[in-house]
């Protein structure tokens, strides 16, 4: 078909087209103190320099100036920060730029487009297949510099800049605020719950993958022996509190039990014996915390797809809260929920504070859950919860301790949890918090292990667990209540519910699970649940909810 079509002959003085050419390299003197070749990459959004060279010119850095970089291989890295208006010669010409500074780079400096632009920069191409490059002066733009340049020989990343974290703005004179004032109208106001609830944009948000689990990532569960077996009965009469070594009386003077004088002087030392009985369920520190027993669980493997490994860089610490965060870790280190990593893997992590004032650690668990199977469980309906709670003669709420960090993980999955702490490399052995298998398979073991109490009188919602006591108080026509019969000073619906906390207390115990004491509310009239009241004329919603409407 192509046969009787002429060919199509180059002349020989035209070059044939090149498969790939290299990036060119000039050499630069940054602050009048440091010479060093400099790669130009006319595609690069910024212009980078490595971190040691700006320390060796003791040239400034502005940490609150960052931006997160993204590399071919979809890996992320942020700034150390940025050199504003560092002195750069080029040739006989003097600019001054904004260079951002990274840790660790295979390249001293790399010129993007800022430079293009403020150098003015233009590029050639000569017949005889080379570049020529030469800058305008800005102090005189009729004269213009030709720079000599050589291909350069070592590696330049493709960098994407993906987000930009920019520091806040000074704020506006007084004549400016004056003049605000009175030539605008104030801006609506800001909803608080808004700013609150916003954790990332819905472009961002990660699903897991809807595939078929594989028979090894299965959880395992089973009850070696029926727990009610050892639970020792409770007494009609209940002896006076002896102080122990687990229950010392400090410690128990900090439960506040009845708080409301809602017991009598009798059902007040009956829970106070149910505590010592159960004693080993409770703590107060991380140190005490506990796990959940592997003869009722099997340690917990993230099912995950064939993936690329991933290694994050994180946001630099503040320098104000870094002794904290280095407490907190050796902290989590010493309780066992991290261990040292050799791992390739690397997840950012970042801290929150609690309401109490604490710092938190939180992990950006997003490339792992990207890649996690999908459980298709799902948490329980709030509103079935509350609603099954309220009307009730009294209340005792239980709350796992660190719910989340009592599950353990499986050797195989820990290395995926890796993150670069200021005490080294450390993975979980625990189940990340915020990964997305975790709460269904948290809330699933809760109820396994209270299934014979389920719904009543427990009704569980992930690391909370709601006792409900007696529909009724068996009020009297007098106005009494009617009593056990060995023992006029225990009311029949505190004995029952007494019975009950008991029990479940007992089946956390044998599954090796440890509950808050500071969190513990026992045979109280009314508990708060999911922002809704319970008491014995039903619900209504919280104080803190009413306010905001």
């Amino acid at each position: 078909m192509h046969d009787d079509l002429p060919h199509l002959l180059l002349p020989p003085d035209i070059h044939q087209p090149d498969f790939c050419l290299p990036l060119l390299e000039l050499d630069v003197l940054v602050d009048s103190g440091f010479k060093s070749p400099a790669i130009l990459d006319t595609g690069l959004q910024i212009i980078i320099i490595q971190h040691d060279i700006v320390q060796s010119l003791g040239f400034p850095i502005n940490r609150q100036r960052l931006i997160e970089m993204e590399g071919v291989n979809g890996t992320t890295n942020w700034t150390v920060g940025c050199a504003e208006n560092l002195p750069m010669q080029v040739g006989d010409v003097t600019i001054k730029v904004h260079m951002h500074v990274v840790e660790h780079a295979s390249f001293g400096l790399l010129l993007g487009q800022p430079f293009q632009k403020a150098a003015l920069l233009r590029f050639e191409d000569l017949p005889n297949g080379k570049v020529e490059v030469s800058v305008r002066d800005p102090a005189d733009l009729s004269r213009r510099t030709y720079l000599p340049t050589h291909p350069c020989t070592g590696h330049a990343p493709a960098v994407k800049v993906i987000s930009v974290h920019e520091p806040p703005l000074p704020p506006p004179s007084s004549l400016i605020q004056s003049l605000m004032q009175h030539l605008f109208l104030p801006p609506p106001p800001i909803n608080p719950a808004t700013l609150v609830l916003k954790y990332k944009r819905v472009d961002k948000k990660v699903r897991p993958v809807p595939t078929t689990l594989p028979e090894e990532f299965r959880n395992l569960r089973r009850i070696p022996e029926d727990p009610l077996l050892s639970l020792p009965p409770l007494p009609t009469h209940p002896p006076d509190f002896m102080p122990s070594e687990r229950l010392t009386q400090e410690c128990l003077d900090k439960l506040a039990l009845n708080p409301d004088n809602f017991l009598w002087p009798e059902e007040v030392k009956l829970f106070q014996h149910i505590l010592k009985l159960n004693k080993s369920v409770l703590v107060w520190t991380e140190a005490e915390r506990g796990s959940f027993s592997d003869a009722y669980f099997s340690p917990i493997k993230i099912p995950v797809i064939e993936h690329v490994l991933w290694a994050h860089k994180n946001l630099p610490i503040p320098p104000g809260m870094l002794e904290e965060v280095i407490k907190l870790f050796h902290k989590k280190v010493a309780s066992g929920v991290y261990k040292p990593s050799d791992s390739s893997y690397h997840l950012c992590w970042f801290c929150v504070k609690k309401k109490s004032g604490t710092l938190h650690i939180v992990h950006n668990l997003q490339p792992l859950n990207a890649v996690t199977i999908r459980n298709s469980g799902i948490p329980p309906i709030p509103d079935q919860v509350i609603e099954s709670m309220a009307g009730r003669s009294c209340y005792s709420m239980l709350d796992l301790y660190s719910g989340y960090d009592q599950r353990l993980l499986d050797v195989s999955s820990c290395n995926l949890t890796t993150v670069q702490s200021p005490v080294g490399a450390v993975r979980l052995t625990v189940v990340p918090q915020g990964w997305t298998g975790a709460v269904v398979i948290f809330h699933s073991n809760v109820v396994f292990i209270l299934e014979a109490e389920i719904p009543d009188p427990a009704m569980p919602f992930l690391d909370d667990t709601g006792i409900k006591g007696p529909a009724t108080r068996y009020e009297l026509e007098d106005g009494g209540y009617k009593t056990i019969p060995t023992n006029s000073q225990i009311r029949r619906f505190v004995w029952e519910h007494a019975n009950d906390v008991h029990r479940i207390l007992h089946r956390f115990l044998c599954t090796g699970a440890t509950i808050s004491a500071k969190k513990l509310f026992l045979a109280v009239p009314e508990v708060t649940i999911l922002s809704h009241k319970c008491n014995y004329e039903g619900r209504i919603p919280d104080n803190s909810k009413i306010a905001k409407v």
